[in-house]
């Protein structure tokens, strides 16, 4: 067992981490505006300094009440946490079926895989889900904000 202090430290700086990578990574792209719009790198760096803002509130919120967060206990193989790190195995495999097979295709096994662990068990909810999801992504960063999705690394 770990205080949630502890845990709130923990948690800040992998995320603080993490929102340097994304915003070091969005930096190697073009982020002024274009005629279409702002150029690629400008929304994923700008979600990093989102995350970036997020750690440092967690981290001061922790400082401001260490004594209070120090005496609550966090128990991590509780059996209520089980589905939390099953999703977090399902996004990593996620994550590596993009660069496998493609991201609409990847999605259209995440989506109804997340939904199963969120215990959907109706196909016909699954299957619009999952229509939806992907209807929306395309015109929303396909068509309006010109985005390119990746390509499996066979087509590639």
């Amino acid at each position: 067992m770990f205080s949630m202090l502890i845990c709130n430290y923990v948690v800040a700086a992998v995320f603080l981490l993490l929102a340097g990578g994304m915003m070091y990574g969005a930096a190697a792209f073009p982020m002024a505006m274009t005629e279409q719009g702002p150029g690629p790198g400008f929304w994923p760096f700008l979600l990093g300094a989102g995350l970036a803002l997020a750690s440092v509130g967690l981290f001061t919120f922790s400082l401001a009440r260490r004594e209070d967060l120090a005496m609550k206990q966090v128990a991590l193989t509780e059996e209520a946490n089980r589905p939390v790190y099953k999703a977090m195995v399902l996004l990593v495999l996620f994550c590596a079926a993009i660069v496998l097979l493609g991201f609409f295709p990847a999605m259209v096994l995440f989506v109804p895989a997340l939904m199963y662990l969120l215990k959907c068990r109706n196909i016909k909810w699954m299957v619009a889900t999952t229509a939806g999801v992907l209807v929306f992504v395309y015109v929303v960063f396909g068509w309006i904000l010109n985005t390119q999705f990746p390509v499996s690394i066979f087509l590639a």
